[in-house]
């Protein structure tokens, strides 16, 4: 009788050891397979660094390249169906619209004639909210090296009041948007819709279009 039961604690003393082996291993394995993943999560947080640091994010404006009529307005006074938009980028630091085609004037702008500006962003709803507008008189702002027209007044060549009423061709015009680059941010990027009206004091006399978008890109840095 007591034979047996040295046996049995025999056996029962070997299982136990057994388990103790194996569960020392697993142990052992498992701290070894910790140490590797820890290893291995240190290397990606180290590179994750490294390329935060060398890889920049940049904002452009994404032009619609037609410029469009107002909802049910008819433009006859000036005509910019022939005019076309684009983003580019020369550098860095100096980001551009160009500006080609051509824009057709059928009655001269003259003193009291203004740029009127609307600008609208498009929520998450659909709807437009208005952001910003601006006003200027035209001839009083000829020489305004500040107002966002001036380039374009300057390669066509108008210098004084009034505007003659003619087709005026732009075979490749470049104009800085380095004015706005305080814009150029995570928090203004989306669609807007920018209305350009010229006015006077009693009626607007023309109406379009301009949709762009404010968007996030990858910098040079990080396209490799």
């Amino acid at each position: 009788m007591f034979e047996n039961n040295k046996d049995v604690y025999q056996t029962a003393y070997k299982t136990h050891s057994c388990y103790k082996i194996t569960l020392i291993r697993c142990i052992y394995f498992s701290l070894k397979m910790n140490n590797a993943i820890l290893k291995l999560l240190s290397v990606l947080i180290w590179l994750r660094g490294v390329f935060a640091d060398d890889c920049e994010v940049e904002y452009e404006a994404a032009f619609n390249e037609d410029i469009c009529s107002c909802n049910n307005f008819d433009n006859k006074i000036v005509n910019f169906e022939g005019l076309k938009l684009s983003g580019s980028e020369s550098g860095e630091s100096d980001r551009q619209m160009s500006m080609k085609g051509i824009i057709s004037l059928s009655k001269e702008i003259e003193e009291g004639n203004a740029v009127q500006i609307e600008i609208y962003k498009e929520t998450d709803l659909g709807n437009k909210e208005f952001v910003n507008g601006a006003r200027w008189d035209i001839c009083q702002n000829l020489h305004n090296t500040d107002a966002p027209w001036y380039p374009l007044l300057e390669c066509l060549g108008i210098s004084e009041c009034p505007i003659l009423a003619k087709d005026y061709a732009i075979e490749e015009l470049f104009i800085s948007l380095d004015s706005v680059k305080n814009v150029m941010t995570h928090e203004f990027c989306g669609d807007y819709e920018v209305h350009l009206c010229l006015v006077d004091d009693l009626e607007t006399l023309s109406c379009h279009i301009v949709n762009l978008a404010i968007v996030e890109t990858l910098g040079e840095n990080c396209k490799r």
